[in-house]
Formats: C-alpha cells, sequence, structure tokens
C-alpha cells in the first residue's frame, strides 16, 4: 500500500511540474520597457461577423529594452484609442506570440539605464 501511495505522489508531482513548465514555456514572456515616442504605424477598423464597424485597433512598432540592457524592436496593438504619447510601457513579451500584455508605468519606476536606452 506504501508504494502505490509513493507511486501516485511521485506521479502527481511529475505532472504538476510538467504543467507549470509548459505553462512557464507557452504563457509567460520576458520583461521589456518602452516608451511611447511614435505614432502608430497602422490603424484599421476592427468589424463585427456583420461587416460593422465595432472598434480601431492602433499597430506600433517601438523599441524596448529588457533589464540586462538587451534591445529589440516590437509590434503590438491598442484597442479603442491610440496610446497616450511620451509614456512608458512594460510589455510582456514571448518571441514566438509577441506582446502578451502591457500596462503603463512610471519613469521613476525605471532604472536610469532603462531610461537613457529608450531616449
Amino acid at each position: 500500500m506504501k508504494k502505490v501511495i509513493v507511486v501516485l505522489t511521485s506521479l502527481v508531482v511529475l505532472l504538476g511540474a510538467a504543467a507549470a513548465l509548459f505553462y512557464q514555456k507557452n504563457y509567460t514572456g520576458e520583461e521589456y520597457f518602452t516608451l511611447i515616442n511614435q505614432g502608430p504605424i497602422k490603424i484599421e477598423d476592427v468589424r463585427d461577423a456583420n461587416g460593422t464597424v465595432r472598434d480601431k485597433e492602433y499597430l506600433y512598432q517601438l523599441s524596448a529594452v529588457n533589464k540586462e540592457g538587451k534591445e529589440t524592436s516590437i509590434t503590438f496593438s491598442s484597442f479603442g484609442r491610440p496610446l497616450t504619447q511620451d509614456k512608458y510601457l512594460s510589455l510582456e513579451y514571448h518571441e514566438q506570440k509577441g506582446v502578451l500584455r502591457w500596462h503603463e508605468v512610471q519613469a521613476n519606476d525605471l532604472s536610469k539605464q532603462i531610461t537613457q536606452s529608450l531616449n
């Protein structure tokens, strides 16, 4: 009976570890920072199934930097309204999937190295 419990417990732990690795690999990304210093490169209408315009999509292509100072060009969208100029964003970036999510951050929350790289 003890062997069965040990085997089942080990199996549950292994499955949990595999699920955690799968989630981390496929649904999380690396944190990058960017400064909204350009307008959108493309503006498109978002239509529903009937062809009625429901919203606008604003496509941006901006330079971004991570905490280690690695710089890259990142493309992402905003829906509904354009982003405010001269604001900093924190982006969660996945190499295959692109930007997973983003939110605004204050300049004083960033290191001097990051703000200098972006300005």
